[in-house]
């Protein structure tokens, strides 16, 4: 008696359902169960720090929001913004950090 092999149940359901044996082998990665120690959070693990000395400078004169710049050895100041004097901004950071140096005005 010839008898012929049944596919199984789940393989006429994938094939009439348009999945291929190659699309089951991709399917999805693995799940990632691992702490997560390095978003922010309560961990205990300090945030790096962003600028190496904070000051308080009034200069009402300049205009806009903010203004980037870099203090040389030899003094003279470099603007990344143009069109601003930033003589005072330099002289609130006189002394705090050591020159060269590059500071953000905010």
């Amino acid at each position: 008696m010839f008898r012929r092999k049944r596919e199984p149940l789940h393989e006429q359901l994938a094939r009439e359902g348009g999945i291929t044996p190659a699309d089951q082998a991709a399917g999805p990665g693995p799940l990632d169960t691992g702490p997560r120690w390095g978003e922010v959070g309560i961990h205990g693990i300090h945030r790096p720090r962003e600028w190496d000395a904070v000051s308080i400078a009034e200069a009402p004169e300049l205009s806009g929001t903010e203004a980037r710049f870099v203090v040389l050895v030899d003094g003279s100041i470099l603007a990344e913004t143009d069109g601003l004097e930033l003589e005072p901004l330099a002289a609130a950071l006189e002394g705090s950090l050591e020159v060269p140096y590059r500071a953000e005005a905010v």
